[in-house]
């Protein structure tokens, strides 16, 4: 009886051990089965989902293919995302299924990851705005002040107001400037502002890729020879030869007009900001404006003097030019016509501080950027055959507002009136002269008397020059109610 009980537990005890034996050879011999994963691509183009799947697996590991160290991943089997570089690149993807006590197996594909450019408002072909106040500096972003593209400058430079900036869909920027384009003699291969041969890299021959950064409000061009507005300008300089090229040049402040057919952006260049506004190409305002503000057939882009009714004139200035009674009150009761010599001349801005003894509307704007004899000036007409009458009248009188510079100037605040022969070769020499100072953030009226010279006869033009020649700092100031009379 006992050894009947020995040998079934002994049987009992043998077929245990084969079972087990049997079950651990078939899971260490077995293998996975049915391994794969599928790859969905979202976002921008470079946002991979990978989702692994087999029979038996209990684990997957991915590798996104990529060289960096932050592509590798664990996951039971749910999705797996990772952003790839915005950029268009073929990786190869590794997925490892794995499970106690089973061989691992891996699957790999190829997967090409498209980055797609956003595309933003700044998508297109773009020029300067054609119509006043397309360029702009000041000392900062809110005081765009000492100096202001007009209306006029469109047809004088036309050879900078037809360059193109072209943002493409793909990403890249290209400048389209022709064969010339306007140039300024503080390059150094440059003798004279004007329109003159391009070069290289500034001659459309560079490309360069974009980017708009819509929440910070930022354009960035990457590239030599990538710009918007005006090549010499750059971050924190403005540069004077093209071996001074920036790889990479950010704008800030950029805007849309509500169409979209009108971008600004402006740029800092250390002592100040300079602001470009842009036009669409195709659109109105890139195209010259046929409007005559003053209503005497000539229009505004071509009329020398917008304010004043030009009558028969072609370039829209009246007939008898100045007369005897030169004045102006820049609200277009004026008859003067003002000419810019090395200084800027903007009529009819808005008044930068309406108080005290000027509230008016609109004055006269003048700039010198640092010329050496920088002045505006005005004949009593166009042949130099009027002269002034110092023998009855000989006092001028004009209200100025100069705003305090942001780097003190070295040279005495003056303002000083000059007269002399027009009609002369050298009207420069016998020239009379009365100066009178000014202050800073105030206006105030400046009286000049010539009347020591009432006996004079030769003179036909009246020059208004800040702080004197020779004098090489920047001069932002305003002129208002110039008038001439007599002392009572």
């Amino acid at each position: 009886m006992n050894l009947i009980k020995k040998g079934i537990s002994f049987i009992a005890v043998l077929a245990l051990l084969q079972a087990c034996t049997s079950d651990d050879s078939e899971m260490n011999n077995g293998v996975l089965s049915d391994v794969d994963f599928t790859v969905s691509v979202s976002g921008d183009g470079t946002v991979a989902t990978v989702t692994p799947t087999s029979s038996g697996a209990t684990m997957y590991e991915i590798d996104f293919g990529t060289e960096a160290n932050d592509d590798m991943h664990q996951t039971a089997g749910v999705p797996i995302t990772y952003d790839y570089p915005d950029e268009t690149a073929t990786y190869t993807i590794k997925v490892t299924a794995q499970a106690e006590g089973k061989e691992s197996v891996t699957v790999e594909k190829e997967q090409l990851i498209t980055y797609q450019i956003p595309q933003t408002d700044v998508v297109g072909r773009w020029v300067m705005l054609h119509n006043e106040g397309a360029l702009a500096v000041g000392p900062s972003s809110e005081d765009l002040s000492w100096w202001s593209s007009g209306l006029a400058d469109v047809k004088t430079r036309d050879c900078f107001f037809d360059d193109v900036f072209e943002f493409k869909s793909d990403g890249s920027f290209v400048t389209e400037l022709g064969d010339a384009t306007w140039r300024e003699a503080s390059w150094e291969d440059v003798e004279e502002d004007g329109c003159s041969s391009t070069v290289a890299p500034y001659d459309g021959s560079a490309s360069g890729t974009w980017f708009h950064n819509e929440t910070e409000q930022t354009i960035t061009l990457t590239g030599k020879g990538a710009f918007l507005g005006l090549a010499k300008v750059i971050n924190g300089a403005e540069i004077t030869s093209v071996a001074q090229a920036a790889n990479t040049i950010t704008y800030s402040n950029v805007s849309f007009s509500e169409d979209k057919t009108i971008m600004t952006v402006q740029i800092n260049f250390g002592v100040g900001v300079w602001q470009y506004k842009l036009a669409k190409e195709g659109s109105a305002a890139a195209m010259l404006p046929e409007t005559d503000a003053d209503g005497d057939g000539v229009l505004d882009v071509d009329d020398e003097c917008p304010n004043l009714h030009g009558g028969t004139n072609a370039n829209g200035c009246p007939d008898t030019g100045v007369g005897t009674d030169p004045f102006d009150d820049f609200e277009g009761n004026g008859n003067i016509t003002w000419v810019g010599d090395a200084a800027g001349v903007n009529v009819g801005v808005p008044n930068p501080s309406k108080t005290g003894i000027n509230t008016s509307d609109n004055v006269l704007q003048y700039v010198d950027e640092g010329g050496q004899y920088a002045n505006i000036r005005f004949d009593l007409n166009e042949e130099k055959t009027d002269k002034f009458d110092l023998s009855t009248k000989n006092v001028f009188k004009v209200k100025v507002y100069v705003p305090s510079p942001e780097t003190p100037h070295a040279e005495p605040k003056k303002l000083a009136l000059k007269l002399q022969d027009g009609s002369s070769n050298a009207p420069w020499e016998g020239q009379v002269v009365v100066e009178q100072n000014y202050e800073y953030d105030t206006w105030q009226e400046l009286t000049f008397d010539f009347s020591t010279y009432s006996a004079e006869t030769k003179f036909s033009r009246i020059v208004v020059q800040f702080n004197g020649e020779n004098n090489y700092e920047w001069v932002n100031a305003y002129i208002d109610d110039f008038t001439y009379g007599t002392n009572e």
